[in-house]
């Protein structure tokens, strides 16, 4: 086992290369392989370190620091105490920060204004990429309060600084925070850039309890009204992925956040999701494409959103979809929504680029779809259209494993075709209808109706300019 202990106030309990404060430096590499290893800060101002590092003005940090043991605990319990795996300076850090545990690994910050990091920090910048791995579960819990300077306790694996952050723990993972902030990414007071990868073998849970509290997996900035903060963030969980905020203006987020200028792509796969993403996709969809997979077989209620950005939405769920309030993105990017189960849209959902939804089974649309460029629709089950479907120069696109039904009218513009393919029967009970150049194509394995007992008026299927082709078998 290893024990550094930094019991007194302003007392330093450290493991690697310590400068002098001559403004020459420190560098080498610093290897650690124990069983059990506990870092403890425990006095007021004390310091827990492994790492290379320097107190003095100006004066740098280098050098690779790899720890490997069976557990990990790293506290800082004293007013502005700090514990920490990583380099440290005043001058410019970098080195690539490797820590693998076969069992559970547990960062705390308990006193006032403390720290408990896995990363490098520096006064001015860092680099170098942080990784963790671990056989158990990871938590990062920030418990304690804000000192007299006004600094929050805070808990990071990743550096103050930029540089690519890997965390994957086979068992849960857990990022907690009271009144200050908990975050697996970097941290970036200024310009930085980062992409940070989760793996969890089992769930996921953001949380706070305080005010003002943040709990994110992501790059984050201090607010800097000219600061440019860029990364990737993915995320993959084996279990479920619970966000529970609590506190005034307390946040649990997922992607880069809090920087003048952000970039970068967002990815999740969970089983499922519990808790409201919508915070996370408001931050996330103006500066980047939005994935998110879930793989179990439950119902995912899509409630009110709307945004505006260029990129993508990309959401898929093993079980249902429902859509109860309006999604809508009054900018081009495009929405995808595919169900492993039942699609279903009670509200409108609306996007200035590509609407595609999907289904393996039954897809029904209760309200208005419209596009600015292309819809597309497809369902292992049958197709119901019971409101409007309008799109663009992009046309629309129907593809059923059984009926389809048009119950209310499609409109397209331009010069993209309508195709419609079902395996069996196809109901046109309102126009289908193309006011541009583009034709109409029509494919049934069973009958076509036109009109017939449900039409509530006269019925069109046609094109203003196009051609219009029908097949149908029966």
């Amino acid at each position: 086992a290893l024990n550094l202990v930094s019991g007194g106030t302003q007392s330093i309990a450290h493991l690697g290369n310590l400068a002098n404060g001559d403004g020459g430096g420190t560098s080498g590499n610093v290897t650690v392989d124990a069983g059990a290893i506990g870092l403890l800060a425990n006095g007021d101002n004390s310091h827990a370190t492994i790492g290379d590092g320097s107190y003095a003005a100006g004066v740098t940090a280098t050098g690779a620091v790899s720890v490997t043991g069976t557990t990990l605990d790293i506290r800082s319990q004293g007013e502005e105490s700090r514990a920490q795996i990583g380099n440290i300076a005043n001058g410019k850090v970098k080195g690539a920060v490797s820590v693998a545990i076969t069992g559970d690994v547990v960062l705390k910050s308990k006193g006032d204004g403390s720290v408990a990091y896995i990363g490098n920090s520096s006064g001015t910048a860092t680099s170098g990429t942080v990784s963790l791995v671990s056989g158990g579960a990871v938590s990062l819990l920030s418990t304690g309060g804000i000192d007299a300077a006004g600094y929050s306790a805070a808990t990071r694996i990743g550096n103050s600084g930029s540089g690519n952050v890997n965390v994957t723990a086979a068992g849960d993972v857990t990022v907690a925070a009271g009144s200050g902030f908990a975050l697996i990414g970097d941290a970036i007071g200024g310009d930085g850039a980062g992409n940070v990868s989760l793996v969890s073998g089992g769930n996921l849970v953001l949380s706070t309890n305080g005010a003002d509290a943040v709990a994110i997996v992501g790059n984050m900035g201090n607010g800097s009204a000219s600061g440019a903060i860029s990364g990737n963030v993915d995320i993959t969980a084996n279990g479920t992925i619970t966000l529970t905020p609590a506190g005034s203006g307390a946040q649990t987020l997922i992607g880069n956040f809090d920087a003048a200028s952000l970039l970068g792509n967002v990815t999740i796969k969970a089983a499922s999701l519990i808790g409201n993403i919508d915070p996370s996709l408001s931050n996330d969809l103006p500066n980047g494409n939005f994935t998110a997979a879930f793989s179990g077989n439950s119902t995912l209620n899509v409630e009110a959103f709307s945004y505006t950005s260029g990129y993508t939405l990309d959401v898929s769920n093993g079980g249902d979809i429902l859509i109860s309030g309006a999604l809508k993105n009054s900018g081009s990017g495009d929405i995808s929504l595919t169900s492993g189960g039942a699609f279903t849209a009670n509200a409108a959902i609306k996007s200035g680029g590509n609407i595609a939804l999907e289904s393996a089974g039954a897809l029904t649309v209760n309200n208005a779809v419209t596009a600015g460029d292309a819809v597309a629709m497809i369902s292992g089950g049958n197709t119901i259209i019971n409101a409007a479907v309008t799109a663009g120069s992009g046309g629309a696109g129907f593809a059923s494993g059984g009926n389809i039904a048009f119950n209310a009218g499609v409109q397209t513009s331009g010069n993209g075709t309508i195709a419609i393919v079902a395996a069996h029967d196809i109901l046109f009970g309102a126009s289908v209808q193309n006011s541009g150049s583009g034709g109409i194509a029509v494919v049934s394995g069973g009958d076509v109706t036109i009109g017939g007992n449900s039409a509530g008026g006269d019925v069109f299927v046609g094109s203003k300019a196009g051609p219009l082709t029908l097949v149908a078998d029966n």
